[in-house]
């Protein structure tokens, strides 16, 4: 419709209504452009959104989980203690739940395999390659260290 009327125009020589038109489309596409890129960036904000969450929700139960650790280490330290102040001599405390020598990183996983890094400020992406980087190593060292006391300590 509109580009038989922009040749009538044309055949006619009315070159206000080509301009007219010609406009028209212009703004037209602007506008439907303008809005598929205002929708994008709504969804790349709700999935950031899903993110930080996500990895809020990690961060909490990483938090609840290890200060449950520490309190039965410092638990078992303490038995420990009393028993060799009483004259005895108790096996080393050794604190250790199969399986779980390192902390899972599930979310952090998904969220590098899915590409989804691009979402986050570079600044927090590096704090968060950091921190989940450090988890790991200390993971590896716990691995390393509990093979070491089942082999030479404990027996």
């Amino acid at each position: 419709m509109l580009l038989r009327r922009i040749i009538e125009h044309v055949s006619t020589q009315n070159w206000t209504a080509v301009f007219v038109d010609f406009v028209i489309v212009v703004v037209g596409v602007f506008v439907g452009l303008q809005a598929q890129e205002w929708n994008v960036a709504r969804q790349d904000q709700e999935r950031l959104d899903r993110i930080v969450t996500s990895l809020k929700v990690d961060m909490e139960d990483a938090r609840r989980v290890e200060s449950g650790f520490w309190r039965d280490v410092q638990a078992g330290l303490a038995t420990f203690e009393a028993a060799y102040a009483r004259g005895e001599r108790p096996a080393p405390f050794v604190y250790r739940i199969k399986g779980s020598d390192t902390a899972p990183k599930l979310i952090w996983g998904t969220l590098q395999d899915a590409g989804l890094g691009a979402l986050l400020d570079p600044q927090l992406l590096f704090e968060l390659s950091h921190f989940y980087s450090e988890r790991d190593g200390i993971g590896v060292k716990i691995t390393r260290y509990m093979a070491s006391i089942e082999q030479d300590v404990l027996p």
